[in-house]
This record gives C-alpha cells, sequence and structure tokens, in this order.
C-alpha cells in the first residue's frame, strides 16, 4: 500500500491511500483505495512550524542567556547568548548532555578537588532534582558579574537563566558611594534640615536640625509626627500660652492651610540664639524644614547699621563744610574793592578746600572700606547661609552703594590731590600698546554685558612713550568707560593710537553713543558737571571723571579735546607732544626686544 497526497481546484488538501485488494476472474488485480481531507493537519503543521521558527529567533536574540533541563537532568536547548556569556567551549554544550558535565567543568575551572567538585555536584544535582528555586551571581575573571536564576518546571527538570548585571553592579555601588555622600554632606552642613512627607510624618533629618532646635537625645525618629514637635515647643513655651493640644491643632491647621506655599520665619531660643527657619513644599506632597542660625549675622547687621549711621554723619559733615566754603567762597568774590586781594583770597580758600576735601575723603575711605567688607561677607555667606534671600539683596545694595561712594571719594581725593599740588608723576618709558590692551581688559567685560562692540586701531612699530604708567592706564579707562555706559545695546567703541614726530602722541576713543550738545561741553569737563543732571536721570555718575581725567593729561604735558554730537557719538582725543616721544635708538623697550 502506498498514500499519495493530492490537491483540489478549491485548494483543500486530501491523502489518497492503495492497496492491492484481490484477483478477479480474468487474472487482473484490484485495488482498493480511500481519501482524507488533511486539508487542517497541513494547515496545524505549518503555523506550528512558524512559531517555532520565531520562538527560537527570539530565544537567540535575547539579551540573557538560557537553558532548559528535562526530568533526567539532561540539556534539551539553549541559545547563544548562554555560551556567550559563559564563554564555553563549543564542543562542551550540546543537546542531551548531563547537568553533570557543566558542574564538573565549572569546578574544574576554578581548580577544586575531585572530592570537592562531586560534593558539589551531589549538591546540585539534589537541589535541582528537588525543584528548588536557586538564585547566585557569578564573577568571571574579567570582571563581568552574571546573576544567574533556576526555576523547576511542573513536569521536572528546570529553566536557567543568566543576565550580565556588571553595569548594575557598578550602578550600584556608585549609587551607595553617592549615598554615603549625601548622608556625609547632610550630617556636615550648617543647615539643619527635616523632611516631612504628605501625611506629616517624618522620613529625613540631619544631625544639626536636633542640635539647633536642641531636641532631647532620642526624641527625635523617623516616622515621628509634625504634631510631636510642635508639641515638645508648645510645652517648652516657645509658641504661647494656652491649652496645648489646642495650640497644637491650630498650628497644625495653620500648616495644612499654607502647605503649598514658602514660608520664611524666625525664631529666638531660650539661650538667646537666633534662628531663621524655612518651610518648602516638595512636588509629591509633604515639605522641609530648614533652620539656620544667624545669631552672627544679626550681630552684623547691628555692626552695620552703626557703619551707615557714622558715615551718614561724615557725609553731612562734609555738605556742611562744602556749604561753608561756598558760602566763604561767594562772600570773597563779593569783595571787588582790591581784586589782587580778593584773588589771593580765593585761591587760598581753593587749596584750603582741596585740602579739607583730600583729608575728609581719606577719613572716609576707612568706616566705608568697613561697610563694603561687612556687606561682601554677607553677600558671599562667608560665614554661612543667610537664609532669606531678601539679606543677601540688601547686602548686595549696600556693597554696590558703597563702591559707588568710595568710588566718588577716590575721584575726589585725586582731583584734591591735583588742585593742592599733592599728586607726583612717576613717569618712564612706556609700551602704550601694552597699556591700552591693558584698559581694553579691564572694561572688556562692561562691554560685553552690555552688548558694546570694542574695537581696536593700534599703529604698529609704535616707539617709547614717557609718561606716568598708572595714570595712563587711569586715563584709558575713564574714557572707555564712560563711552561704553553711554553707547546703547548694539554700538561700538573704537580704540585708535597712533604717533607722529611732528605732532605727538595720539589716542582717541571714539563711540556711537549718544553724544553730548555743543553747548553743554564745557559743563561736562566741569568737576561735579553733568549734562543729564536732573533727579530722574538715566545714567548715574558724579560728574568727576571727564575733569580727573583732563587733569591727568594735562599733569602728564599733555592736552584733551572732546567733540561730540546729540544722536551721532563722541571723539575723545588725548595727545602727547613730540618731546615725550622716545626715539628708536634711545628706547629700552627697543633694546630689550
Amino acid at each position: 500500500p502506498r498514500e499519495v497526497t493530492a490537491r483540489r481546484k478549491d485548494g483543500t488538501l486530501f491523502a489518497m491511500e492503495l492497496a492491492i485488494g484481490a484477483v478477479n476472474l480474468d487474472g487482473k488485480r484490484l485495488f482498493i483505495g480511500g481519501a482524507r481531507d488533511i486539508t487542517r493537519k497541513k494547515q496545524a503543521e505549518r503555523e506550528l512550524a512558524e512559531k517555532s521558527a520565531l520562538l527560537n529567533t527570539t530565544f537567540e536574540n535575547m539579551s540573557q542567556g538560557f537553558t532548559v533541563y528535562d526530568a533526567d537532568l539532561k540539556l534539551i536547548a539553549f541559545n547563544r547568548q548562554f555560551l556567550n556569556l559563559r564563554d564555553y567551549p563549543l564542543d562542551l554544550i550540546h543537546i542531551g548532555m548531563d547537568y553533570e558535565e557543566i558542574i564538573r567543568f565549572n569546578s574544574k575551572n576554578k581548580g577544586l578537588s575531585q572530592p570537592e567538585t562531586e560534593k558539589i555536584i551531589k549538591k546540585r544535582v539534589k537541589s535541582a532534582r528537588q525543584g528548588l528555586k536557586i538564585g547566585h551571581n557569578i564573577i568571571l575573571d574579567d570582571g563581568t558579574v552574571i546573576a544567574t536564576n533556576r526555576n523547576p518546571m511542573p513536569d521536572g527538570g528546570f529553566v536557567a537563566t543568566y543576565t550580565d548585571i556588571t553595569e548594575l553592579r557598578e550602578f550600584e555601588r556608585e549609587l551607595a558611594e553617592k549615598s554615603a555622600l549625601l548622608s556625609a554632606t547632610f550630617d556636615n552642613m550648617s543647615q539643619g534640615f527635616s523632611v516631612y512627607d504628605s501625611d506629616f510624618k517624618l522620613v529625613a533629618f540631619n544631625q544639626r536640625f536636633v542640635e539647633i532646635r536642641d531636641f532631647p537625645p532620642g526624641f527625635v525618629r523617623l516616622g515621628m509626627g509634625y504634631d510631636d514637635v510642635i508639641r515638645y515647643h508648645v510645652q517648652r513655651g516657645e509658641h504661647g500660652d494656652g491649652d496645648v493640644e489646642d495650640i497644637v491643632k491650630t498650628r497644625m491647621d495653620e500648616i495644612r492651610q499654607g502647605i503649598d506655599g514658602e514660608y520664611n520665619f524666625q525664631r529666638t531660643t531660650h539661650d538667646g540664639t537666633v534662628l531663621a527657619g524655612r518651610r518648602n513644599p516638595m512636588p509629591g506632597g509633604g515639605f522641609v524644614t530648614t533652620f539656620t542660625d544667624i545669631t552672627g549675622l544679626k550681630k552684623t547687621e547691628d555692626a552695620l547699621r552703626q557703619s551707615e549711621q557714622h558715615l551718614k554723619d561724615h557725609i553731612l559733615e562734609l555738605e556742611d563744610a562744602r556749604d561753608r566754603l561756598e558760602a566763604q567762597s561767594a562772600d570773597l568774590a563779593g569783595l571787588a574793592e582790591d581784586v589782587a586781594l580778593a584773588r589771593d583770597q580765593a585761591e587760598a580758600a581753593n587749596r584750603a578746600k582741596s585740602e579739607f576735601l583730600a583729608m575728609m575723603s581719606h577719613e572716609l575711605r576707612t568706616p566705608l572700606n568697613a561697610v563694603i567688607g561687612f556687606s561682601e561677607i554677607i553677600m558671599t555667606e562667608m560665614f554661612g547661609a543667610v537664609g532669606n534671600p531678601k539679606y543677601r539683596d540688601y547686602a548686595h545694595d549696600v556693597y554696590d552703594s558703597g563702591k559707588h561712594l568710595l568710588g566718588l571719594i577716590n575721584d575726589i581725593l585725586d582731583l584734591s590731590k591735583i588742585e593742592a599740588g599733592g599728586m607726583k608723576l612717576e613717569e618712564e618709558e612706556i609700551d602704550a600698546t601694552e597699556v591700552t590692551n591693558a584698559s581694553l581688559a579691564m572694561i572688556r567685560g562692561r562691554a560685553e554685558s552690555g552688548n558694546v562692540r570694542l574695537i581696536t586701531d593700534i599703529a604698529k612699530d609704535l616707539p617709547g612713550l614717557y609718561v606716568d604708567r598708572r595714570k595712563l592706564l587711569q586715563i584709558l579707562v575713564n574714557l572707555l568707560s564712560n563711552a561704553v555706559k553711554f553707547t546703547p545695546a548694539g554700538g561700538e567703541v573704537t580704540v585708535k593710537v597712533w604717533c607722529h614726530t611732528d605732532s605727538g602722541f595720539v589716542f582717541q576713543v571714539i563711540d556711537t553713543g549718544i553724544g553730548i550738545a555743543l553747548e553743554d561741553i564745557p559743563r561736562a569737563l566741569s568737576p561735579f558737571g553733568q549734562v543729564d543732571n536732573n533727579l530722574g536721570r538715566k545714567y548715574e555718575g558724579t560728574g568727576l571723571g571727564l575733569p580727573l581725567t583732563k587733569s591727568l593729561v594735562e599733569m602728564n604735558s599733555g592736552s584733551l579735546d572732546l567733540q561730540s554730537e546729540v544722536g551721532k557719538g563722541t571723539v575723545v582725543t588725548v595727545r602727547f607732544p613730540p618731546e615725550r616721544i622716545i626715539p628708536a635708538d634711545k628706547s629700552t623697550l627697543r633694546a630689550a626686544g
């Protein structure tokens, strides 16, 4: 008999069986045949083959390695990742091998003796037959960590999975180190902090919190309610008199109502310590409280207020003295009986004013430097966090005001020294290119913050210049500062330097700023003269920059020329006479080069 498969026109498959049945009277053979529909069988076989192929593809592309053993502990399946992770020889692993073979191979690689190997085999085989779940980590010679898990199958045998967890272990190690570092940081913070969850239960705190709030040993513990903390302080009399539980309830209600916003407060403990407290909500519910000891800050603030008052008193005295001097000058100007005598008296009074201003400016700088120093300590939080950011803002305002006033006093002192003939020159041969670049470096940050472009046009091979280097640097910085200040964003400030033996050494600062009207130029060059002199003026300043610069230029035998037009900018030209130029054959700068 034999079977033949055929397909009908409608696609149906059927199997036909043929067999020799008998021989008839004519001697011919008779065949017996039968047919059955096998369409569903063939379809099922095809689907099974497709699913098997998909399953094999899935297993081969898994990031985990796996092995499957039957009830007799024979290997019936494994994937390529298993071989890659364990790095077994290709001829070792094969379908049908005993579980004992792999155990024996691993033990041999570890250098175990035969008795030790047999003992391990017996233990592992016994646990596998008992259907025990086992999980452990394997560390390979190259440091790779593989997590192995063995799970029993219902009909006996087991499935083992192998996962490379090297990166996970490294991540866990780094996380542990960072957690330890974070804990150490918290415990060494100058601030005390505590964290409460949405149920007002304590979930984190540091030792400084216990110390700064003066809690008894063992009182603060994780899981305690915030109401216990309030109750403790109420019992100590820190929240007024009254029924303890009523006060606790009121305080808790207040916290629940304001839990979504930031809350700042101050507490003074029984020993006089002043604490700045802050409560901030957390995104997932609950809140964080921080406490900072600001006792020293309070003392510093008191000292700062005293210094400020002292400074105000000195300023008032200076203003009174100025008023008196102005009155004396007016009186002297009105005396026309003797012109020569009046002139001599006016010059004497002017010198006295300059000397007085120089003396008073010097006296003012000592307390003013103290004000600046204290405000800088508060602003930079040198002795600990301030707590309330407004205090830092106030300190920053005091610092800026102090620096501004110190600059004014220094300018007054310089002008006074020049007028009184007390400022001396320290002339030397200087490199004009180097000094110009130094002045640009000092002003570059201000130009960048104001979006003002700096352009340089310095002639090559400039000879040496015989001037006071520090005063030339001050001249250039003053001119560049004014140019940047009065140039709107997007504008330009250009510095040109050139030299001719017949016209002298020239420094020129050109800006595209707001400019000055022709009639206002003399006022801009006079002491305390400001073009925008109303109370609400846009640009800050004392009006001493240009007059001081002009005086410094003239001290070095130079001249200053200011040309300007409203809306088109300003050109300031500083010239030093030819006799200030050092010839190339006498220049120490060129000789050194």
